[in-house]
């Protein structure tokens, strides 16, 4: 307004007539320049107003996946069947919406009575709905600002029941520290529970703190599922079954889901993503983190899952990243497996342990481990090995021990420490591995010079070809890679190209 005034004064108080040409001269000049800028700024300001002008419409299933997003004109009225055929529901409407003057972004839904979560009490009304069928999404990151008290609980009709999808958005500021058991963002996800599309952060220079079944997004998960989904962060406990992602999964499952952060305790069952896997499965999933057993009864650490059982149990096309150590049964990818299957997944950190300590598995009691590859150095006192470290009965095949040293006392060896019986067949281990100890009744594994071991021939061939029969692909019956990361030598997992980096 300055320019303004000054303007008007001296148009209006010119001392001398010869003054008033260069007057009139600099008042034009001014209008000109300043009417040339309007004219830009009004250019810009159009553009961005026309984005503006424009919302986005989005359709969800009943699974709330979402089917489609439209851009439409701001102020145009839509009958939304007439975009996507069928009957559409907007949050807290009970009746199907017919028409909609669009004011800002909106989403529709297949299913009615769709919370959405806008706020930190938003996602704490979550607990109004424990125990139903109840459909959940964000829509905007959520900053926690105190520490946070679990969702949901242990009770059978109390249990998260519905589906929360993140939509990508993440929830950070995470801070849990309690005595009590099943600590997580909830407590407990029953079954048919769903957590997808989220990220949870913990707060920084803080930590998930509990007692017994302690992750990241739940403690405990019976019969749910979480899927694309992280944490970033540390999580401890005191008594056992704990996870970078849950404390303890039963006949449930974790897929493409990652943990970034140190995972403790003491007791049995630490493992990056998972404490205790049993019946459940892990898929396209990695954890990357020091994973620790404290204490000299600690047992059963793994750097995806601390323990894995069977009736379907599995762990596939996954892998790990950090270092692992604890007492017992310590692995790289799992502690110990039983009747469960782990295939297709490789661990690069080092791996140390007091007894049954391996670079995939510390111990199988009755399960397999096949196409996968142990990179660390693996380290304890007895029964210590690249692969697994002790076999009661399973089958170990089609496996590579790629690990530079294998120290221990007793009972060491380079692809199976020890056995009591089971099959180890067609393994290869690194000619030139330092293998400190005495051996046992295990398996050297066949082998296979450095050179030979960073080609994709030695893995790929055909057992009959001097090979071990691993699948190349882009899908997941056939999950590994060549070279797709800049000087990483050895096979990575396809999906690892499409949505994360090696390092």
């Amino acid at each position: 307004m300055s320019a303004f005034h000054c303007k008007s004064a001296s148009i209006s108080c010119l001392p001398k007539k010869r003054d008033k040409v260069k007057v009139f001269y600099q008042s034009s000049l001014f209008i000109w320049f300043f009417g040339f800028a309007l004219f830009a700024l009004s250019g810009c300001y159009s553009e961005k107003k026309g984005e503006a002008e424009h919302n986005n419409v989005s359709f969800y299933d009943d699974n709330l996946d979402v089917l489609e997003t439209r851009s439409i004109m701001r102020g145009t009225t839509i009958n939304p069947s007439n975009i996507r055929s069928g009957s559409w529901y907007k949050a807290g409407e009970n009746a199907s919406t017919t028409s909609h003057q669009l004011r800002g972004d909106v989403n529709f839904y297949a299913s009615p009575s769709v919370f959405e979560i806008n706020d930190e009490s938003g996602l704490k009304e979550v607990n109004a709905t424990c125990g139903t069928t109840s459909k959940h999404i964000l829509l905007n990151d959520i900053a926690l600002t105190s520490e946070w008290k679990p969702l949901c609980s242990a009770a059978a009709d109390k249990r998260f029941v519905g589906i929360l999808n993140g939509n990508a958005r993440k929830i950070t500021g995470l801070q849990i520290d309690s005595d009590e058991n099943y600590i997580g963002l909830f407590k407990y996800i029953g079954a048919y529970g769903v957590v997808k599309n989220l990220g949870v952060i913990i707060a920084n220079d803080k930590e998930i703190n509990g007692s017994q079944y302690v992750g990241a997004i739940a403690g405990y998960i019976d019969g749910g599922l979480v899927e694309n989904s992280y944490a970033e962060g540390n999580v401890s406990g005191a008594y056992g079954y704990i996870g970078g992602i849950a404390g303890y999964v039963n006949v449930g499952s974790i897929k493409r889901s990652y943990s970034e952060g140190n995972v403790s305790g003491s007791g049995s069952g630490i493992g990056g993503l998972v404490g205790r896997l049993e019946g459940s499965s892990i898929a396209d999933s990695y954890s990357k983190g020091y994973i620790a057993g404290y204490g000299d009864n600690n047992q059963m650490v793994g750097g995806i899952a601390g323990q894995a059982y069977g009736g379907g149990g599995s762990i596939k096309r996954s892998y790990s990243e950090g270092n692992v150590s604890g007492a017992q049964r310590i692995g790289g990818i799992a502690g110990y497996i039983d009747g469960a299957t782990i295939e297709n997944v490789y661990s690069v950190g080092d791996v140390d342990g007091n007894n049954s300590v391996g670079g995939i598995a510390g111990y199988v009691n009755v399960g397999s481990i096949r196409y996968s590859y142990s990179e660390g150095n693996v380290s304890g006192d007895g029964n210590v090995s690249g692969i697994v470290g002790y076999i009661y009965s399973g089958a170990i095949s089609n496996n590579a021990a790629i690990n530079e040293k294998i120290t221990g006392n007793a009972d060491v060896n380079r692809i199976v420490g020890n056995r009591n019986s089971g099959t180890v067949d067609n393994n290869f281990a690194l000619e030139t591995m330092i293998v400190v100890g005495s051996g046992a009744n295990g398996n050297a594994g066949t082998n296979k010079p450095q050179a030979q071991l960073k080609t994709r021939e030695a893995y790929e061939n055909a057992t009959n070809n001097n090979g071990l029969g691993w699948k190349f692909g882009n899908d997941d019956e056939s999950p590994w890679v060549w070279g797709a990361f800049s000087g990483y030598p050895y096979p990575t997992l396809y999906w690892q190209t499409k949505s994360l980096s090696r390092y």
